[in-house]
C-alpha cells in the first residue's frame, strides 16, 4: 500500500512540475506579445524574420557564366596563388650555379694550380723523379759496389745539370724551368742529408753550411723569379729528405737542427713574399714530423735536447704569421693567416705539455710563458700604429689572455688539452667568420668537438680539490665559452654561415650552454653537501637565466632571451621532482633557491617580456603565479603541520591561503594598476584568476569530503572553526572576483559561461553547507564522518531533508523578490529532490522519529513556499 502511495505521489509531483513549466512558458509568450503592442500602438507589425529559404530566394541570381558552368576570368588572387608554382617551375628551368673556384680550400687550390698550371707532364714527372732518386739511393747503397762517394757525386751532378737546364730556360719556358729548378733543389737537399746522416761523409758543420747555402739560393731564386711553385718544390724536397732517407737510427738533434734551418729559410722568404701555401707547408712538416717523433721516440731524458727546438719552431712560425700579415695588409685589410696564428699555439702547446708532464707546475709555467709572449707581441704591434694590423693584434691579445687564464687551473691540475683546444677552436671560428673563409671555421668547430671528446675521455685526471678553481671545472667552462663565442659570431651580418639561417648559431648556443650546465652541475655534485644539492642545481639554473637576460643588450644577442625565459620550465620540472624527493619546498636549500628563482624569473620577464608574443608572455606570467601559489601553499601547510597535532585541519586549510590572497589581490583595483597585471589585464582577470578560483573550488570540495573539521585544541563550532572560516573566505573571494571581473570586462566571458560559473559556485557553496551540517552531526551526535555511516543514520537523513527544504525556501523567496527566474527554478528543483528523497530514502526507516520529523517539517515548509512563492517571477524585458 505504501509503495502504491509513493508511486502516486511521485507522479503527482512530476505532473505539478510539468504544469508549472507550461505556465511559465505561456507567461513568456504573453510578455513578448505585450512588448510588441507597446512599441506599435497603431497596430503595425514588425517585419517577420526571414527563414533560410526566404533568404536564399532573396540572394542575387547567378551570372550567365556561373549558370552554364563557364570558367570565370583569371583574378589577381588566382595569379598570386599560381605565383609560387610558376616561380618553382622557372627555377627548375635555370641551370645550376657554378661554384666559385676561389672559395675552395687552400690545399685543394694548391694541388689544382700545380696540376693545371704550366706543363702538367713535367710537373708530375718531377715528382716521380724525386721519389725515384730517393729510392735509387737506398737501392744503390744495398746492391752496388761503387763507393758511396761516387754514387752521391753522380746524383749531385745530375741535380746540377737539371738546375742549369732549368735556369737557362727561365725566360723562354717559365713553367718548365721552375719545375726543373725545384726538382734539382730537392735532390740536392736529399744528397746532402744522405751524405751527413746515412754515410757520415761530411761533418755536420759542412753539411749544414751547404744546406744553408742551398736554402739561401733557393730563397733568392724563388723571390727573384716570383715563383711560388719553385719555393714549394724546393721546400717539399727539403722536408721530405730526412723522412725518405731515414733508417730509424738517427739522432733527433740532427733532424730538428735540419728542420730549424729549413724554417729559417721559410722565415727569410716570408720577409719578401706573403706566400701562405709555403708557410702552411712548413708548418705541417715541422710539427707533423715532430709530433710523430715524439709519439714514437721521445723519452724524458731527451728534454734538454728537444725543448730548445720546440721553442724555436714556436717563435719561428709566430714570426712567419707576423710577416705574412705585414706583407698582406697593404692589399687586404685585416687579413690574418688564422691557421698559423691559432694553429701554432695549438700544435706547440700540445707538444710542450707532453714535454713538461713530469715537471712540477711545468704546464702552468708553459701557459704563463705563452701568454706573456703573445701579450708582448700585441704590445709591439700596437706601437706600429697601423690600423690594418688591428685584427692580428686582437688575436694575440685573445691568445695571451687565454693562456694566462689557463695557467691558473693548470697550477692546481694538469688537465689542459680540452681547454686549450676549445679556446683555439673558438679563435679559429672567429678568424674564419671574420675573413669569410670556410677552412678555419670548419677546423675551429672540429677542434671544439675534439676538445669535448678529450675532456670526456679524461679518465686519469686527479681528484679536484678546490671548488671552481680546478681544471675539471675550468676545462668544461672553456669548452662552453668557446661554443658561446662561436654562436655569437655565427650571427654576424657578414658571416659565411648566414645562408644557413639561425640553425648554426642556435646549435652552438645550445652546445655552449650545455657544457656550462655540465660544469656547474659537476661542481655541485663534487663539492656541495648532499642535503643542499637540489637547491644548488636550481641555483645554477637561476644564475644561467639571469646572466643570459643581462647579456642580451650588451652583446646585442636576442637569442640569449631563450635560456633566460627557459627558467620557468626548469622551475616547473624542479617543482615536480621536489614533490617526489622532498617533504617541502624549503628542504635541500630550497629556502634560498626558490625565492631567488621567482625573483630572477620576474626580472627576466620584466626585461624581455615585451619581446615575446603577448599571449606567450601572459602564459608565462600566469604559470609563474600558479607555481608560486602551489609552492607557497605546500610550504605553509608543512610548516603548520610541524606545530599542530596530527589529524587536525590546521595544515589542510593553509594550502588555500596563498591562492585566496592572490585572487583577492587580482580583484582589487590597486593590483590591476601594477605590473604585470597592467600589461596583461585580460589574462590576469581571466584565465589566471580562473585557475586560482578553480583550485579553491576543488580544494573546498576535497577538504569538505575528507576532513571532519577537528582543530584541536579548539572545540568544534559550526561555521566558527578554521575549516569553515577558510572555505567561506575562499568562496567569498571567488564570488568577489566574479563580480569585479564582469563589471570591469563584461566581454571577457559570454553569458552562458557566466551562468555556468554561477552554478558551479552555487553548487560548491551547497556542498560546503551540507558538509557543515554533517560535521556538526559527527561532533555532536558521534556519527562517524564516513559516507556509509552518515547515509545509514536516520537523524542525519532527516536533518538533510529539513536543511535542503530550508535552502529551497530561502532560494525561492529570494528569487521571487529579485526577479531571478533561473534561481527560482533551481530552488524548485532542489525541492523536488527533497520530495523524492523523502519517499525513496527517508521512508525506508519505518517507525523512526527522524522520519516523522522530516516529513512534518518538509511538508510545513512546502506550505510556506506555496504561500509566498508559488510561481516563478515574471520575466522582465531586460531578462528577456
Amino acid at each position: 500500500m505504501e509503495i502504491l502511495f509513493i508511486v502516486l505521489l511521485i507522479a503527482a509531483v512530476l505532473l505539478l512540475w510539468h504544469r508549472v513549466s507550461t505556465l511559465g512558458r505561456k507567461l513568456d509568450e504573453l510578455e513578448v506579445v505585450l512588448r510588441i503592442l507597446r512599441r506599435n500602438p497603431k497596430g503595425t507589425s514588425e517585419p517577420a524574420p526571414q527563414s533560410p529559404v526566404q533568404r536564399a530566394s532573396a540572394a542575387p541570381a547567378p551570372t550567365m557564366q556561373e549558370a552554364h558552368g563557364e570558367t570565370p576570368a583569371v583574378t589577381p588572387a588566382l595569379l598570386v596563388a599560381l605565383a609560387p608554382l610558376s616561380g618553382s617551375y622557372a627555377r627548375t628551368s635555370q641551370p645550376d650555379p657554378v661554384p666559385d673556384p676561389a672559395v675552395a680550400p687552400w690545399i685543394v687550390r694548391v694541388v689544382r694550380d700545380y696540376l693545371t698550371g704550366g706543363n702538367l707532364v713535367v710537373r708530375v714527372g718531377i715528382i716521380v723523379l724525386f721519389f725515384g732518386v730517393a729510392f735509387l739511393l737506398t737501392y744503390v747503397a744495398e746492391h752496388t759496389q761503387l763507393s758511396i762517394q761516387m754514387r752521391l757525386a753522380g746524383v749531385a751532378a745530375g741535380a746540377v745539370v737539371l738546375f742549369a737546364l732549368g735556369w737557362r730556360l727561365r725566360h723562354r719556358r717559365r713553367g718548365f724551368s721552375l719545375a726543373l729548378q725545384g726538382g734539382s733543389i730537392g735532390v740536392m737537399y736529399l744528397t746532402l742529408f744522405a751524405s751527413l746522416r746515412l754515410y757520415a761523409l761530411i761533418p755536420a758543420e759542412l753539411a749544414f753550411a751547404l744546406m744553408a747555402a742551398l736554402g739561401v739560393v733557393s730563397c733568392l731564386l724563388a723571390v727573384r723569379q716570383d715563383a711560388l711553385a719553385l719555393s714549394m718544390l724546393g721546400a717539399t724536397g727539403g722536408f721530405l729528405a730526412p723522412v725518405l732517407a731515414s733508417t730509424g737510427q738517427g739522432s733527433h738533434v740532427v733532424l730538428f737542427s735540419y728542420y730549424a734551418l729549413l724554417d729559417v729559410f721559410i722565415v727569410a722568404q716570408a720577409w719578401f713574399k706573403a706566400w701562405r701555401p709555403l708557410n702552411l707547408l712548413a708548418f705541417v712538416f715541422t710539427f707533423g714530423v715532430g709530433a710523430a717523433w715524439g709519439v714514437m721516440r721521445y723519452e724524458p731524458a731527451h728534454f734538454a735536447t728537444t725543448e730548445p727546438f720546440l721553442l724555436f719552431f714556436f717563435l719561428a712560425f709566430i714570426t712567419i704569421a707576423v710577416l705574412f700579415a705585414l706583407r698582406s695588409a697593404p692589399r687586404l685589410a685585416h687579413y690574418v693567416d688564422g691557421t698559423l696564428v691559432f694553429g701554432t699555439p695549438v700544435a706547440a702547446m700540445a707538444l710542450q705539455m707532453e714535454l713538461v708532464r713530469d715537471f712540477h707546475h711545468g704546464r702552468a709555467w708553459s701557459a704563463l710563458g705563452a701568454g706573456l709572449v703573445y701579450l708582448l707581441l700585441a704590445a709591439g704591434l700596437n706601437r706600429l700604429q697601423r690600423d690594418n694590423l688591428r685584427l692580428l693584434k686582437e688575436s694575440f691579445i685573445a691568445l695571451g689572455i687565454a693562456f694566462l687564464t689557463l695557467a691558473v687551473p693548470l697550477w692546481f691540475d694538469d688537465t689542459w688539452t680540452s681547454s686549450t683546444w676549445a679556446l683555439e677552436g673558438a679563435a679559429l671560428v672567429w678568424m674564419g667568420l671574420k675573413q669569410g673563409r670556410r677552412l678555419p671555421t670548419t677546423a675551429g668547430l672540429l677542434l671544439q668537438i675534439a676538445a669535448a671528446i678529450t675532456y670526456l675521455l679524461r679518465n686519469d685526471a686527479p681528484m679536484d680539490v678546490y671548488p671552481l678553481v680546478n681544471a675539471g671545472f675550468t676545462g668544461a667552462v672553456m669548452i662552453s665559452i668557446a661554443g658561446l663565442l662561436s654562436a655569437r659570431m655565427a650571427v654576424r651580418p657578414d658571416s659565411i654561415l648566414k645562408p644557413l639561417g639561425v640553425v648554426p648559431s642556435h646549435l652552438a648556443l645550445g652546445w655552449g650552454l650545455g657544457w656550462w650546465l655540465y660544469a656547474a652541475a659537476s661542481e655541485v655534485r663534487d663539492f656541495v653537501p648532499a642535503s643542499w644539492q637540489d637547491g644548488a642545481y636550481l641555483g645554477v639554473a637561476v644564475v644561467t637565466g639571469l646572466a643570459s637576460a643581462a647579456l642580451v643588450s650588451p652583446l646585442k644577442w636576442p637569442a640569449l632571451r631563450v635560456p633566460a625565459l627557459l627558467l620557468l620550465p626548469v622551475m616547473v620540472v624542479a617543482a615536480c621532482l621536489w614533490t617526489l624527493l622532498h617533504l617541502h619546498p624549503f628542504n635541500a636549500g630550497g629556502w634560498l633557491a626558490w625565492p631567488a628563482s621567482f625573483a630572477a624569473l620576474w626580472l627576466c620577464l620584466h626585461w624581455h617580456g615585451n619581446s615575446l608574443p603577448p599571449k606567450l608572455a601572459a602564459l608565462m606570467h600566469g604559470l609563474a603565479l600558479w607555481l608560486l601559489a602551489l609552492l607557497a601553499g605546500w610550504e605553509l601547510s608543512w610548516q603548520v603541520a610541524q606545530f599542530t597535532a596530527a589529524g587536525t585541519v590546521w595544515a589542510d586549510v593553509t594550502w588555500a591561503l596563498m591562492p585566496t590572497l592572490m585572487l583577492a589581490a587580482l580583484a582589487s583595483r590597486f593590483v590591476c594598476n601594477c605590473w604585470p597585471v597592467r600589461v596583461h589585464p585580460e589574462a590576469f582577470r581571466g584565465w589566471v584568476a580562473c585557475g586560482l578560483a578553480t583550485f579553491l573550488l576543488l580544494w573546498s570540495l576535497l577538504l569538505n569530503w575528507d576532513s571532519n573539521g577537528a582543530a584541536a585544541p579548539l572545540p568544534y563550532l559550526p561555521l566558527v572553526n578554521p575549516l569553515d572560516i577558510a572555505v567561506g573566505f575562499a568562496l567569498l573571494v571567488v564570488a568577489r572576483w566574479l563580480r569585479v571581473m564582469w563589471h570591469a570586462d563584461p566581454a571577457l566571458f559570454n553569458h552562458e559561461q557566466q551562468k555556468g560559473m554561477i552554478w558551479v559556485l552555487a553548487g560548491t557553496i551547497f556542498v560546503w553547507l551540507n558538509a557543515v551540517l554533517l560535521r556538526s552531526m559527527h561532533h555532536w551526535l558521534g556519527v562517524p564522518y564516513q559516507l556509509e555511516a552518515l547515509a545509514a543514520d536516520t537523524t542525519v537523513q532527516a536533518s538533510l531533508s529539513i536543511f535542503w527544504t530550508l535552502l529551497a525556501l530561502g532560494t525561492m523567496l529570494w528569487a521571487n523578490r529579485s526577479g531571478q527566474r533561473a534561481t527560482w527554478f533551481g530552488g524548485a528543483g532542489l525541492m523536488a529532490v527533497v520530495v523524492a528523497k523523502l519517499f525513496l530514502v527517508d521512508l525506508v526507516h519505518v517507525g523512526t522519529l527522524p522520519r516523522i520529523v522530516s516529513f512534518l517539517v518538509v511538508g510545513g515548509l512546502m506550505l510556506v513556499i506555496g504561500y509566498f512563492s508559488p510561481l516563478p517571477p515574471v520575466k522582465t524585458a531586460a531578462a528577456a
